[in-house]
């Protein structure tokens, strides 16, 4: 408020008038200052002996010019003096403000505009234009090339709060909206702003106000929200397939242990009741039993490996990887082959988990969507990462058809990707048709 003060006292004193005498007081100023000269000349000259004509003009001069210059001085020349060294003060005052306000623009990243409402004229700064790709003076100085700019669906909603500041229902203006670049994209920019003058009406007559690049914040925003629904799709999908898989396993559970059980209380039944009087057909239910006992052991067991396998809590990940694969080339008919150079010993519990997870995952898709008849898995660390890298020579895809065409492909992608992101890594996927494909995820060591 203080620095608006200053301006408009600054503004005043510019525009003060000259100080001194008029131009019609001096002139009367100087027609008195002859006469009373001339006068004077007469008066000194009467009283001394004649001179010659020369001599007589000199007196005269000299006479005149000692009564006028230091009318002139004082009245005028001395008034004159002092007011432009404070106009040159001021206006120095007022160049070192500008040069201030260009250095606070540029450090901002922020354009000025000024814009006379009467005429329409507009100024853009420099960097105005060059937040939208344009060089100084490549747009015409009217508020028509602005509009001309702003995206058509954009347009109204500006046009709206501009006039809802003007009629004086909101102190400012600020909108965020779009601009035609000079590359032809649409740039997201926030312009603010606010009328500084108007008329004895209450009309506005100028208006001022900056113009902020928001493009990288947009991104962010897009980024974000994109992510976020990645993750409510995601979440959706984990709900569904934790339903399914339980749906599955208690499926499972009533099919296979549902028989066994059924069976295994029959031949105890049998025996409870005496039903075998030899020794050998006792001995003979026996065995079947055990075998029904070994069989749920079995299913029982293939059943928590594909929900945790324990072999990966007692020999670790390089172990757990190698009986994943190999259960995969069995079931699968696919040649894999598994290269590490891992000490699986450093890593946490959670990074080898998630290593599993993501293998797993990869070779379920692969399974179901691939092709292939040969899977490369390899293990690696460096100072900075460890690596899981699983290759096949399956049909490949266009990674940008992940989450559209292979719906199902595209949430395991997501899902891996989640994993890694929770400790800080990465998953990346190449890919193209008929290359096979490629999927390498990388936590960071600094995790561990």
């Amino acid at each position: 408020m203080r620095d608006h003060f200053q301006a408009d006292e600054t503004k005043e004193r510019l525009q003060a008038p000259l100080p001194g005498l008029s131009p019609l007081q001096i002139l009367s100023l100087m027609a008195f200052l002859v006469f009373v000269s001339e006068f004077s000349v007469m008066i000194i000259l009467h009283t001394i002996p004649p001179m010659s004509l020369i001599t007589e003009a000199i007196t005269d001069a000299s006479i005149l010019i000692f009564i006028l210059i230091p009318s002139f001085y004082f009245f005028h020349y001395k008034p004159l003096l002092a007011h432009n060294t404070e106009r040159k003060r001021l206006i120095e005052k007022l160049l070192i403000n500008e040069e201030r306000l260009n250095l606070t623009l540029t450090a901002i990243n922020d354009g000025l505009w000024d814009w006379n409402i009467t005429t329409n004229k507009t100024y853009y700064s420099p960097q105005w234009e060059n937040i939208l790709g344009y060089k100084p003076g490549e747009i015409k100085p009217h508020i028509t090339s602005w509009e001309n700019l702003i995206h058509p669906d954009d347009l109204k909603r500006v046009a709206e709060q501009i006039d809802a500041h003007f009629s004086g229902d909101k102190e400012n203006f600020q909108s965020e909206l779009r601009m035609a670049a000079k590359s032809g994209q649409w740039h997201w920019v926030l312009v603010r702003g606010r009328v500084i003058s108007h008329n004895k009406d209450g009309k506005p007559l100028r208006a001022l106000g900056t113009l902020t690049d928001i493009q990288s914040k947009k991104n962010a925003e897009i980024d974000l929200n994109d992510k976020n629904e990645r993750i409510r799709t995601l979440s959706h999908q984990l709900i569904k397939n934790s339903e399914e898989e339980k749906k599955h396993l208690a499926q499972e559970l009533h099919d296979e242990f549902g028989q066994l059980l059924t069976a295994f209380q029959l031949g105890i039944e049998m025996i409870q009741r005496g039903q075998f009087a030899e020794q050998s057909a006792l001995n003979s239910q026996c065995v079947r039993l055990l075998d029904n006992v070994k069989h749920m052991e079995k299913e029982l067991r293939q059943i928590c490996d594909n929900l945790r396998p324990d072999i990966l809590d007692d020999l670790g990940l390089n172990e757990a990887i190698k009986w994943l694969a190999g259960q995969f080339s069995i079931f699968n008919k696919m040649r894999v082959r598994l290269n590490s150079e891992l000490n699986d010993a450093k890593l946490s519990p959670e990074e080898k988990l998630v290593f599993y997870r993501i293998c797993q995952e990869s070779l379920n898709n692969i399974t179901k969507h691939a092709s292939a008849t040969v899977v490369t898995i390899d293990l690696q660390e460096s100072a900075e990462t460890t690596t899981l890298t699983i290759r096949d020579n399956g049909c490949g895809f266009n990674p940008e058809d992940i989450g559209k065409k292979k719906k199902y492909w595209g949430m395991g992608l997501l899902g891996m990707n989640e994993r890694a992101a929770a400790l800080s890594g990465s998953v990346t996927i190449n890919s193209a048709s008929g290359k096979g494909t490629t999927i390498l995820a990388a936590l960071p060591k600094a995790s561990i």
